[in-house]
């Protein structure tokens, strides 16, 4: 399972949002592995990714910041992976996008 979360990581941080369908699958998959804390570590490389795709906007339909949301929820469940989500980069747009689309 360890080269399957890799590749996928490694998907999430270079594919390009033009490729909408192949990044959200990604995403999703990511999610649905994050369930677990087992792999959660070799999720830790993408984390500024993840707070970069929340920067896009794209809420609409389960939209690719709406899949970033969710993995990082799950993410956020593991106390090891705190200090790793709060050190991450972070810009102040990303706390604003999330709010104003409640």
């Amino acid at each position: 399972m360890r080269p399957v979360t890799c590749i996928l990581v490694h998907l999430a941080q270079t594919t390009s949002l033009a490729e909408e369908l192949v990044l959200k699958s990604t995403l999703c998959a990511l999610t649905n592995i994050a369930a677990l804390s087992n792999w959660h570590k070799e999720m830790g490389v993408a984390l500024h990714r993840l707070y970069q795709l929340l920067d896009e906007g794209l809420w609409q339909n389960e939209g690719i910041s709406y899949q970033s949301l969710r993995l990082l929820i799950n993410l956020s469940c593991n106390e090891q992976m705190v200090p790793f989500l709060l050190a991450a980069q972070v810009s102040p747009i990303s706390t604003c996008s999330v709010v104003k689309c409640q």
